[in-house]
């Protein structure tokens, strides 16, 4: 275990002065300006505020989750063609700390977003639609529905390349919000990329709580099971890759 915080201190260090890290901090808060902004010129009711905020959020995870795996790999690369990741004792410690450090930020950077969302309403607007626990479990809903798609994104990078990433999750972006209409009604359980945005929805109806019917512990279920196997296939990939990319 030592050893393990060894790495991902070393992989924080690393990150330290890069973009990284500021495109974790910046984005939410630049997210949070624009709405804030978009607020005081609309005058829209505070409670649709939120949702479209934490939507928006949920609907750009992709993109952002494609950027920021893709910035890593290309650190990596650029580090000694992923040598730091190849060569130690354990190939896979190294992999396991690079992973956690990604999903360390992407939490953090999710409840910045949420709370920094909340501040703002309630310092600048003076609006407090919701309890500090709405934004928790909105944060924590749209992180967890997206872990399946950082191992992806995380796959991808290393193995094609960074346009790859990138113009997967643009994709799965736009076609979160295309299933959120009634095309995505008998599929959306299935796919990944649309499991934050339509567990979002009953969550907003009853106020910060999702209703525990059929559909949605479908839903809850299959996006354990595809999140576990997208875990255990990068693994057991990354054990067997050399360190070739794809770049065509």
């Amino acid at each position: 275990m030592k050893i393990f915080f060894r790495y991902l201190h070393s992989d924080f260090q690393k990150i330290r002065r890069s973009s990284i890290l500021w495109v974790h901090i910046l984005v939410p808060i630049a997210g949070i300006v624009l709405f804030l902004l978009s607020y005081v010129i609309k005058e829209q009711a505070a409670g649709s505020m939120v949702e479209s905020f934490l939507g928006s959020m949920a609907s750009a995870f992709p993109i952002a989750i494609a950027l920021v795996c893709s910035m890593n790999a290309e650190q990596e690369a650029d580090a000694g063609n992923f040598q730091g990741l190849l060569t130690g004792p354990s190939k896979l410690l190294p992999f396991f700390s690079m992973t956690v450090m990604l999903l360390l930020l992407g939490f953090g950077s999710s409840l910045l977003a949420a709370f920094g969302f909340k501040a703002g309403l309630a310092i600048f607007l003076h609006q407090e639609p919701f309890g500090m626990k709405f934004y928790l479990y909105g944060a924590i809903l749209i992180y967890v529905s997206n872990l399946f798609i950082y191992m992806f994104h995380l796959f991808l990078s290393l193995r094609f390349n960074k346009n790859v990433s990138v113009g997967i999750g643009i994709v799965e972006s736009l076609l979160s919000l295309l299933l959120l209409t009634g095309l995505g009604d008998e599929w959306w359980i299935f796919i990944p990329c649309s499991w934050a945005l339509r567990l979002l929805k009953p969550f907003f109806q009853l106020g910060g709580v999702i209703p525990m019917n059929p559909e949605i512990k479908a839903a809850i279920t299959i996006c354990c099971i595809e999140t576990v196997l997208i875990f255990a296939f990068v693994i057991i990939w990354f054990t067997r890759w050399e360190g070739k990319k794809t770049e065509e």
